[in-house]
């Protein structure tokens, strides 16, 4: 794995990263999966901003914008975004990244049911334990 300069493992054999440019009630939307799942969502009225920042976490992957082909994904990843409801159904597979830590907090934020409302520091704090 490469390090990145702020000392994040970042997977550099999983292909390339896809993206794709949506709408939804936040606003502009950024997408980027690998064949390991969702890798980022951002939020953003600046498109070129958001695939700027697409582009520096991910310095050392193939960014590829998404095909035709990958509509069915975009088209469900912004439906979940709409309707967070869903996600409980979804099955949406991540390919987590960040330090070990970091991704012990995600474990921790997946535990959550949709539409719960907790303390930020809640997800923290279990990952600590």
């Amino acid at each position: 794995m490469k390090k990145t300069p702020r000392s994040i493992p970042v997977a550099s054999t999983l292909g390339a990263i896809r993206y794709g440019i949506g709408k939804t009630f936040l606003g502009s939307t950024v997408v980027a999966w690998s064949d390991k799942g969702v890798c980022a969502i951002f939020f953003d009225q600046d498109r070129d901003a958001m695939v700027d920042e697409l582009r520096r976490r991910f310095s050392g992957e193939e960014l590829v914008a998404a095909a035709k082909n990958d509509q069915p994904m975009m088209q469900r990843i912004l439906g979940i975004i709409e309707s967070p409801k869903d996600a409980v159904k979804a099955d949406l597979k991540l390919d987590l990244r960040g330090t070990d830590f970091q991704r012990r907090v995600w474990v921790e934020l997946r535990k959550i049911p949709a539409l719960s409302l907790i303390h930020i520091s809640e997800p923290t704090r279990q990952a600590e334990i």
